[in-house]
Parts: structure tokens; sequence; C-alpha cells
């Protein structure tokens, strides 16, 4: 086994930025339904025109991301119970899975635009 090697491993990495362009796509999708930025607390994500698709794939990666931050550690540490021999590699996607997902919720809670807030309120 070799560096994020299984499917499973690359769509887990990939869930936390995922998530981030999502959101960003879809606050410049905005922008370009509405001629201006999106602000928080006027203008709904929900009722921009042409905006329903994104908005329904972002609350669906809502649900989904937790989960594909938590299972590379759970597949660590039963490897570790098990004392797999590829528990090194296992541990190894876990703390880079956890290293991309940490970034993409600290360049959130930074969030430089307000895009999550705009999206959530």
């Amino acid at each position: 086994m070799k560096f994020l090697s299984s499917p499973s491993s690359r769509l887990c990495a990939a869930a936390g930025p995922a998530f981030v362009i999502l959101l960003y796509a879809t606050w410049t999708g905005g922008r370009i339904s509405l001629g201006y930025w999106p602000q928080p607390s006027i203008d709904d994500p929900q009722n921009i025109p042409g905006l329903a698709l994104p908005y329904l794939l972002i609350k669906i990666a809502q649900l989904l991301t937790p989960a594909a931050a938590l299972l590379p550690i759970l597949t660590a540490a039963q490897a570790v119970i098990t004392r797999n021999p590829e528990k090194n590699w296992r541990l190894i996607d876990a703390a880079a899975i956890t290293a991309l997902h940490a970034a993409s919720i600290l360049f959130l809670r930074w969030d430089p635009h307000s895009v999550a807030t705009w999206f959530a309120d």
C-alpha cells in the first residue's frame, strides 16, 4: 500500500478542500447571477437564480464531510488494533487527511470574504 493509494483515501482527502471550493464556486455563481457579490443576511443562497443545484450539493457535503474526516482515523485505529502490516501507511493517510480537513476548517474560520457566513445565515 502506498500513500493515498485507495480510492476511498483519495475521496476522503478531497472532501474538505472540495467543500471549500464548492462553497466559493457557489458564491462566485451568486456574483454572476446577481451582478454583485452576495452579502450575508441580504442574499440568501437558496433564493438566488441558478444556485439550486450547488446549494443542494453543499448541503449534502455538509452531511458527508465529517464522515470523510473520521473514516481514515477509524481505519488507522483498526489497523493498529489488528496489527495490520499496512498500519504505517494507514496512519500516514489518516494524518494527511486530518491535516487537509483541519486546513479547510481553519480557512473557513478565517473566512476572508465572509462566504461561510453568507451561506450559513
